[in-house]
């Protein structure tokens, strides 16, 4: 990969008028030093799109959508850096910089670009033969299969015919020699002589296309015995049975590893908001993009590996999009499944995850749309799992939790899951959901044990939390009346429960450490709360409200309990149960997050619509970044 000066980028911006080069993309109207339009990055009707050519960013208010015109094109069009330089020093009329290049790279480079074009070539003659008469067995196929035309042209669909000497044949005609055609991975050289024979034959054929389009290696499915047999191919012999499906080897175009079927396409989409969605074959992403579903996309015929999960985040990352990994609903599709997540897990970060949808059984994609139509898929997607909860599902559905060994040994498998977590603030939220489900997933087992009245808990809490959650913004709102009221009402709330439950003493520090409170009582309060010994109070918690009322807190603290909070939140009952003062604490923690987040936002947009700066830009971006963040 080329390094790039700043000087040299600057030099392109500077010969660029970012308005002139998005005007091609969208459509742009003078707003006084300014231009503004409708933003290409989510929908919107009324335009929060900005352009400013002096100081050459975009910005739009809506979505965050903040850069230049390098980063327009990396976003935007899907390019890869070194690319969208190229292109924007060409449009410039800016030479690229001359790198040391020696006489191999140089033979190496000119080898590459053979390649490609030996590849189209092949492409657009294996296209031909599918229409052929004598190869109408294979559009027949395809056409029963329910793809439609529109997808054959779409994803350039083809045919390798009986004959294992035409494609080497047209190859050799239009002027590649034998080496190119062998390196390319099309044909093999025969060992019992007689020149070089076709890799692939009597196969539909799925080119696999690069970011910018072009074929970089073929997959091809062989005919089912009984449509062969109608057709009168030869028959395979005694002790062969032909793989499905075969793939093009590696090659100095193509490696497996990094390369997904139908990126191409899914990148484009992406662009438009569709979610990047992982199948297992060539014909369930085409059946899903005829679909609707256009994000679709398919390893090699592989596990999904690292190099393709940063690929699919890479798609999604401008509009946050979560990739949906779909698998097999069998046992076969559960490891795959697992094998997945364990291969995720260590890049997992703001932004940066996924999610897991499992077909029902015996169906894959294309046979349930065939079925049941596109909604049945839909649905699916809709009950995909977040990463958190398929790690949880995982460890917990099939393992008993009765003894105490047999829990340490899942709350065990969980810590090692999340000790894989390379970014220290993701892993540290998984710490805290992993610890919170254990103690509400064990604390419950008594509560559930042999009492029908009880078969229902789980939901039960959830909709008393949920209440809980609904009385606390009440309460609050007619307590203070204010924005400023409401969050030091919460805060309140946040304090109490500190005092009266262990777990959330524990969780007190890393809330309230950068939240104030107005009232300066409450405020030594929680400097006294931030200061304590968390461990001192592990076994009884009366013993905190003994330190309190001899350290002279005895005022505050009985003014903190007459102050009726607990009608809002009956958790903070003093006869309450900690799980339950878990999910209430969750409830104010989440609203309060969420104020806070609105009036930062509010500030920094004011900022910006009164002085349109660089810094103030970035400020609001990284909010609204964030913001889609924590939504996703």
């Amino acid at each position: 990969m080329s390094k790039f000066t700043p000087a040299f980028l600057d030099q392109i911006r500077d010969n660029l008028t970012l308005s002139d080069l998005l005007r091609g993309r969208i459509k742009l109207t003078r707003a006084g030093r300014e231009f503004k339009g409708c933003c290409p990055f989510h929908n919107e009707k009324t335009p929060s799109f900005y352009v400013n050519d002096d100081k050459q960013f975009y910005h739009c208010f809506g979505c965050g959508a903040h850069g230049d015109a390098i980063r327009f094109l990396v976003d935007h069009d899907n390019m890869s850096f070194p690319e969208a330089v190229e292109q924007l020093a060409d449009k410039a009329g800016i030479p690229m910089p001359i790198q040391n290049q020696t006489a191999a790279d140089f033979h190496r480079e000119q080898q590459r670009k053979g390649l490609y074009e030996l590849l189209d070539d092949a492409a657009n003659w294996f296209c031909r033969q599918l229409y052929a008469p004598e190869n109408k067995v294979f559009l027949e196929y395809l056409t029963g299969r329910g793809v439609s035309r529109d997808m054959l042209s779409g994803f350039m669909i083809g045919c390798a015919p009986v004959d294992q000497h035409a494609l080497p044949k047209f190859l050799k005609a239009e002027g590649y020699d034998d080496d190119q055609m062998i390196e390319s991975g099309l044909c093999r050289a025969s060992k019992q002589g007689g020149g070089l024979y076709s890799f692939f034959r009597e196969r539909v054929m799925f080119p696999v296309l690069n970011r910018k389009g072009s074929p970089v290696t073929f997959g091809g499915r062989i005919l089912p015995d009984h449509i062969r047999a109608a057709a009168g191919f030869p028959p395979h012999g005694a002790n062969f049975t032909p793989p499905k499906y075969i793939n093009g080897s590696d090659s100095p175009l193509f490696n497996k590893s990094q390369t997904l079927y139908g990126e191409y396409q899914a990148r484009k989409a992406a662009r438009d908001g569709h979610t990047p969605i992982v199948v297992e074959g060539y014909l369930d992403v085409i059946a899903c993009h005829d679909a609707g579903f256009k994000g679709a996309v398919a390893p090699m015929g592989t596990a999904l590996t690292p190099e393709q999960i940063t690929v699919l985040w890479q798609m999604g990352a401008r509009i946050d999009k979560t990739p949906i990994l779909c698998f097999d609903g069998d046992k076969a599709g559960q490891r795959a499944a697992e094998r997945a997540m364990d291969r995720i897990l260590p890049g997992v970060s703001a932004g940066k995850t996924a999610k897991f949808a499992f077909m029902p059984e015996g169906e894959d994609p294309d046979s349930l749309i065939k079925a049941k139509g596109a909604d049945a898929l839909k649905s699916v997607f809709r009950q995909s799992m977040s990463l958190v909860d398929y790690l949880w599902d995982v460890q917990t559905r099939s393992v008993a939790s009765k003894t105490p060994e047999e829990r340490a040994g899942v709350e065990r498998a969980l810590n090692d899951a999340v000790e894989m977590i390379e970014d220290a603030s993701t892993k540290n939220y998984y710490q805290r959901e992993i610890r919170d489900r254990l103690y509400k997933h064990f604390s419950s087992f008594k509560a559930k044990g042999g009492n029908k009245k009880n078969q229902n808990w789980q939901q039960d809490k959830k909709n008393e939390a949920a209440r809980s959650a609904i009385m606390q913004t009440k309460a609050a709102n007619n307590v203070s009346g204010t924005q400023d009221g409401l969050i030091e009402t919460l805060q309140t709330i946040l304090l109490l429960g500190a005092i009266r439950y262990y777990p959330l003493l524990e969780r007190f520090y890393d809330v309230m450490e950068r939240r104030y409170f107005r009232q300066a009582n409450f405020e030594h309060l929680k400097l006294y709360i931030l200061d304590v010994d968390v461990e001192d109070f592990k076994d009884s918690m009366l013993s905190l409200r003994e330190a309190l009322l001899s350290d002279g807190y005895g005022e505050v603290l009985t003014r903190l309990e007459n102050s009726n909070l607990q009608m809002h939140a009956s958790w903070l009952g003093a006869a309450g149960e900690e799980h339950e003062a878990i999910d209430g604490w969750d409830a104010v923690v989440d609203r309060l997050n969420a104020l806070s987040y609105q009036r930062a936002l509010n500030d920094a947009r004011n900022a910006l619509e009164q002085d349109f700066t660089e810094e103030n830009a970035k400020r609001l971006a990284e909010l609204q970044r964030q913001g889609q963040a924590s939504a996703n």
